[in-house]
């Protein structure tokens, strides 16, 4: 039994090399180039480029409404006054989470007001170059996460990462503010 399951895939094997080869003989695929247009003005990243970014940034968006918005706080208390009532499924979790969805929109629309204002805007109008865009999309987040941070919390993450004391609000780096802000 044992040399036929080894000649089965043997033979498996060698089908899957031949079909290989021969889609690779059969495709004349132009090759794909991605990088920095010359047509694009510089310091702008190409169209496939901010393509890509665009896509990355989509599929992170709901780790980053989970990590830097206050959804996780309202979901953990929402979940906390649920178990305080006693009642066990009483509104269903569909429900709390809904509720923290909108509560997070809520508290967040002034933060979203001067992303649209300081960073999209003048993007869209191209006054921005979309490295200056994104450097300056960080500021208004890190500024509520700042005030939302306990400094021990973020002194331990400074400590931790062996990065300066900043002077400024403005120096202190995402790696150290971000897992400090989760844990606030």
């Amino acid at each position: 039994m044992g040399r036929r399951m080894w000649g089965l895939l043997g033979g498996l094997t060698g089908l899957l090399l031949e079909t290989r080869v021969a889609l690779a003989q059969s495709a004349q695929l132009p090759p794909i180039r991605i990088g920095l247009d010359a047509s694009a003005p510089a310091g702008e990243l190409a169209i496939p480029l901010q393509i890509l970014l665009l896509l990355t940034l989509l599929t992170f968006m709901p780790a980053l409404l989970i990590a830097m918005t206050s959804f996780t706080r309202i979901v953990i208390v929402l979940s906390l006054l649920r178990q305080a009532l006693g009642v066990q499924q009483v509104p269903p979790n569909q429900v709390l989470i809904g509720l923290a969805l909108f509560l997070t929109i809520f508290i967040m629309y002034p933060v979203g007001e001067r992303l649209h204002t300081q960073v999209i805007q003048p993007y869209l109008n191209q006054s921005i170059t979309t490295p200056a865009a994104l450097q300056q999309a960080v500021e208004p987040l890190r500024d509520f996460m700042l005030r939302q941070t306990r400094e021990k919390d973020l002194a331990l993450f400074l400590q931790i990462s062996r990065a300066p004391q900043p002077s400024s609000a403005a120096e202190v780096s995402l790696s150290a503010l971000l897992p400090a802000f989760v844990i606030s």
